[in-house]
């Protein structure tokens, strides 16, 4: 073996290394950026959680009011229907 081969197994050794320093410093963005991810999911599903709490309220709130609503119709059928019995 000559230097020109010792030089290049160097240069392939060298190159070797920086390609697995370039991997563990990508994998260790890439699980920051999963982190991130996960954490940014969280907020997010609590927030749809929030705005399904939010509009299931709006919807009961609806439909009580609906109710009234019936209730107050079926008293004035009633007192049409009274004033008509009574006239």
């Amino acid at each position: 073996m000559d230097v020109t081969d010792s030089e290049k197994i160097k240069a392939v050794l060298d190159t070797v290394e920086k390609n697995e320093l370039n991997v563990k410093i990508g994998m260790e963005k890439n699980l920051l950026l999963i982190r991130e991810i996960n954490k940014q999911s969280k907020m997010m599903n609590m927030e749809q959680d929030t705005i399904k709490s939010r509009i299931n309220e709006i919807i009961n709130e609806i439909e009580e009011a609906n109710n009234h609503t019936n209730e107050h119709e079926k008293l004035i059928r009633l007192e049409l229907y009274n004033e008509e019995l009574f006239s």
